[in-house]
């Protein structure tokens, strides 16, 4: 029985993190995948494809639930899912005009943003040794940013880090909607409002949607709806700032899939960035392990 209940105690301290790092995987193969077919594919009618697929795949889950979405304790849902998918509108648009390590690396300055709202806004504050990590992550990100072998256009940058500010505002929201609804029903809503912003410039036609490799639509439909079921999960066992973070591992992840699938091998700069941003969240863990400890004695 005392073997059973710490293993449930491990469990309760490294499931919420593992599964945030887990989404930052599955995000930036989701990137990896976008990339390699945007040249081709327009980003709005990505989009709306991957909300029906999300839809398809969740609704089935959170239909009983469907009915709370027009009360109004259902409005920060209805802010996240919004904001979420204007964030993944850009980028979108920043994949198409970029690699897909640097989009990623764009998308992970968002715990930044997050971590500045929160300041203002939320009730849970972190602490020095989080604030540390938080610093860690993103001078590696600074390092990556300043990279020789990483560069883009100005509007580029100005998309992708419209973005991430869009995507720390959806955190916000997220962390009181998974209070009040199931992870299903969250990522359900954000695929309802990815089909509304792809709507907004994709070319309305049958012949279109049926030319685009089927394949390649599923597997991204699976991939993103997966990363997204983690993400949101995550969220309910962990400060907004610090599962934002875990999830951004997403940059980690795109630098390997970058080599995996291409051969580049980063730059001295990169590298650099990438173990800062790996120290921070080492760092993270192990002060979150230390205080769910402390907290058991």
């Amino acid at each position: 029985m005392k073997a059973k209940l710490h293993l449930r105690k491990i469990s309760n301290i490294r499931s919420p993190l593992s599964t945030g790092i887990s989404s930052g995987f599955f995000f930036a193969l989701m990137n990896t995948i976008v990339s390699a077919k945007l040249g081709a594919v327009s980003p709005f009618a990505l989009l709306f494809a991957r909300g029906i697929l999300s839809l398809l795949i969740l609704l089935p889950f959170a239909r009983k639930e469907i009915p709370f979405l027009f009360h109004k304790r259902s409005l920060s849902l209805h802010f996240r899912c919004l904001t979420g998918a204007l964030a993944v509108m850009c980028l979108y648009w920043t994949l198409g005009h970029t690699s897909a390590t640097h989009g990623s690396f764009m998308n992970s300055l968002s715990p930044f943003f997050l971590t500045l709202f929160a300041f203002k806004f939320s009730p849970e504050k972190l602490s020095r040794i989080q604030l540390l990590a938080v610093g860690l992550i993103l001078a590696g990100g600074a390092f990556v940013a300043g990279s020789p072998d990483l560069k883009a256009p100005l509007m580029v940058w100005a998309v992708g880090i419209l973005g991430a500010v869009l995507q720390a505002v959806a955190m916000l929201f997220l962390k009181s909607s998974t209070g009040k609804h199931s992870s299903s029903l969250i990522v359900a809503g954000l695929g309802f409002y990815l089909c509304l912003v792809g709507l907004w410039n994709s070319p309305i036609s049958l012949n279109y949607f049926l030319e685009l490799p089927l394949e390649w639509v599923i597997t991204l439909g699976i991939v993103s709806t997966a990363g997204q079921m983690l993400m949101t999960h995550s969220y309910r066992f962990l400060i907004p700032q610090i599962a934002n973070i875990l999830g951004r591992s997403i940059i980690l992840w795109a630098a390997l899939l970058d080599y995996i699938f291409t051969g580049r091998i980063p730059g001295v700069f990169e590298g650099i960035g990438y173990t800062l941003a790996i120290a921070g969240m080492v760092l993270i863990q192990a002060e979150m392990s230390g205080s769910r400890r402390r907290g058991k004695a």
